[in-house]
């Protein structure tokens, strides 16, 4: 038998597996990143139906957690790429840098299995946290209305005027 007729079989027991209705989720710790982490929440779809037809394999649903975004992801593979989610976060959520935060999680993470002691930012929501709390800077207090020291800047702004306004009279003639 060829690699690609291997390939193919093995594809066609697990879409079988798939379908088989006591199959769940591999542990999430054995799952990428975005989903280990809690970017993305991963739902297995019920089963189809006549599950012995590999082309009816299962599917997940999965939902994007950024604030705000509705984005669900429906029919997607058991086992899909994850790179349209990360694409999704770089074109929809722009202010949100992906990359430097999985890489980060990525560090906490095997840090953190080195040092057998938790993360600091242990899951996406607590990231998304700390970026809004980093993003409101605190409200300059404000001075209260001088008329004295309006009238000067006004007196200032206008003088700057009429002399701009003289020498380009000057210069026109």
């Amino acid at each position: 038998m060829s690699t690609s007729q291997q390939q193919a079989n093995n594809i066609s027991k697990l879409n079988i597996a798939q379908n088989h209705p006591d199959f769940k989720l591999e542990p999430i710790e054995n799952q990428p990143l975005i989903f280990k982490k809690e970017l993305f929440p991963k739902t297995l779809d019920p089963p189809n139906s006549n599950p012995e037809k590999p082309e009816n394999y299962r599917t997940v649903t999965i939902k994007c957690l950024y604030p705000n975004c509705k984005k669900v992801f429906k029919k997607q593979r058991v086992y899909h790429s994850t790179s349209n989610y990360i694409t999704h976060y770089k074109f929809i959520h722009k202010s949100f840098n992906i990359t430097r935060v999985l890489n980060n999680l990525d560090e906490d993470d095997s840090s953190a299995t080195k040092s057998s002691q938790g993360s600091t930012i242990s899951t996406i929501t607590d990231i998304f946290a700390k970026q809004r709390a980093n993003k409101r800077p605190k409200t300059p207090e404000k001075e209260e209305f001088n008329i004295i020291t309006f009238k000067k800047l006004l007196l200032k702004t206008t003088f700057i005027f009429i002399k701009t306004l003289i020498l380009v009279l000057l210069f026109t003639l």
